[in-house]
């Protein structure tokens, strides 16, 4: 009787091979496995997890390893490991496609996911920069962790670290680094956005709490994207060359990058929004952008009016706020809810008061 909770977590099927097991086992020995279950029904997952690490270790090619991980990802979820167990249970489905359990197996390492997917938790305080390859640390409830995806593409790999520390309790948020080492982002073309699109809308159905766009997404004056250069041609071709041709040739031009960057955003955020509605956005603008927005429209193609149209829900991202005051009475004018942050010089990223 003690066994019915085991038994009845991973169905009927399991206590019938167990049993069948028993059986062929030569010898009237106790069953390897006997001391995984008794712990596991009597409340010691820590005691049940080493007596399933030991059997997996010392019995390699024996038909019952399948039952091992899997006990193995039991004891880790009821210790409240629950990356643990995801990877207990995930290594039982890479290893045992084909058994009868694995449905249900899936369906453990789905709810571990769930759990986090939905969780609802205030916004964080400090978002830690770190890598795919360093992994991200633990954090409180008050902290994220922001992952840059550094040019590797959202694939299999990298949608499972994510996935992982996710899981394990981390708040990840995914940055996609605009640009490579061919060159600058260009919003101006198509298959560039096109791509990135299609990107977002991959890690949008990951367990992330939301995305980092960084100062790539902007146009600079002198921008030389192949895109771009063309679309400034167009409207250079058409004003007279006069000091106030250049003039409105320099505005148009400004325009044009800001709705262009703002564009390509907001398909971004339809693309997210459209897998996971809840998905954040930081999105890093000049400081300028802030408090002298008409030099940071004519020198970065940065228009804070139109990304926030772009945007509505987005964190704006700012460098160190050198212009302290100007930037307190810019966001007292802009309104008390305009969420900012600020790019520390440590790499973090942390909210403004």
């Amino acid at each position: 009787m003690r066994r019915l909770g085991v038994a009845a977590l991973v169905g009927a099927w399991f206590l019938a091979s167990w049993s069948l097991a028993a059986a062929q086992t030569p010898g009237s020995g106790t069953d390897p496995l006997e001391a995984v279950r008794d712990a596991l029904d009597s409340g010691n997952a820590a005691a049940a997890a080493a007596a399933a690490e030991v059997f997996i270790a010392s019995s390699p090619g024996d038909p019952r390893l399948a039952d091992a991980q899997w006990l193995l990802g039991l004891a880790r979820e009821r210790a409240g490991l629950w990356g643990a167990a995801w990877d207990q249970y995930t290594l039982f489905l890479m290893n045992f496609p084909e058994h009868p359990a694995r449905d249900e197996v899936a369906g453990r390492a789905d709810s571990l996911v769930r759990r986090i997917a939905e969780r609802s938790l205030p916004p964080p305080e400090r978002w830690r920069v770190t890598s795919f390859v360093e992994g991200p640390a633990s954090a409180s409830d008050d902290q994220a962790v922001v992952m840059a995806l550094a040019g590797s593409g959202p694939g299999g790999a990298v949608a499972k670290t994510v996935t992982r520390a996710a899981v394990d309790g981390a708040r990840v948020w995914v940055w996609l680094p605009l640009g490579t080492s061919a060159g600058a982002f260009d919003p101006f073309d198509e298959a560039q956005v096109a791509k990135l699109e299609k990107e977002v809308r991959i890690i949008a159905s990951w367990p992330i709490e939301g995305f980092v766009i960084d100062g790539g997404l902007h146009v600079g004056e002198q921008a030389q994207a192949v895109a771009a250069v063309r679309a400034y041609d167009t409207i250079a071709r058409v004003m007279p060359e006069t000091s106030a041709g250049r003039e409105r040739i320099a505005w148009t031009w400004a325009g044009m990058r800001a709705r262009a960057s703002a564009r390509a955003l907001n398909r971004w955020v339809v693309a997210a929004e459209a897998v996971n509605p809840r998905v954040g956005w930081l999105i890093r603008v000049s400081t300028t952008a802030v408090v002298r927005p008409e030099h940071a429209l004519r020198t970065f193609g940065q228009d804070l009016a139109e990304l926030r149209r772009a945007a509505p829900r987005a964190v704006w991202v700012i460098d160190t706020p050198v212009e302290a005051a100007q930037l307190g009475a810019r966001l007292t004018e802009l309104g008390s809810r305009l969420p900012v942050a600020v790019w520390s010089q440590t790499g973090d990223i942390v909210a403004l008061p």
